[in-house]
């Protein structure tokens, strides 16, 4: 019988496509669990935003009571400038019947003014 040789580089062949199936499965097994942990990742922030998006609401029931207007604020009130007032008349007030500020008429009484 004749002996049947193999050609030289078939067992090296052979090495090198088992080697390559063995690095595609690593790689392939990486790019699996990869995705699969980013797959999950995201599903727990998606049912964590769910959760979180329902917002939290406080319910009171009004009730009727006094009135209040009065708003404190803080704050001061100043002029922008400022000028001297001097009198029209001389003498000493003697009686004054209206308020600063009080709404008044043409030719209606404010004060009376005594002479010395």
């Amino acid at each position: 019988m004749q002996e049947i040789k193999k050609p030289e580089g078939s067992g090296r062949g052979v090495g090198l496509l088992l080697l390559l199936v063995v690095v595609a499965g690593v790689i392939g097994f990486g790019v699996f669990r990869g995705i699969g942990s980013r797959v999950a990742s995201a599903s727990a922030v998606r049912e964590e935003t769910l959760k979180v998006s329902v917002p939290a609401v406080s319910v009171m029931i009004p009730k009727q009571g006094a009135l209040q207007n009065n708003v404190v604020l803080p704050g001061n009130v100043q002029a922008f400038t400022e000028a001297p007032i001097y009198s029209r008349a001389n003498g000493y007030l003697k009686s004054w019947t209206q308020d600063i500020g009080a709404r008044v008429k043409t030719g209606q009484l404010l004060a009376e003014i005594e002479a010395p």
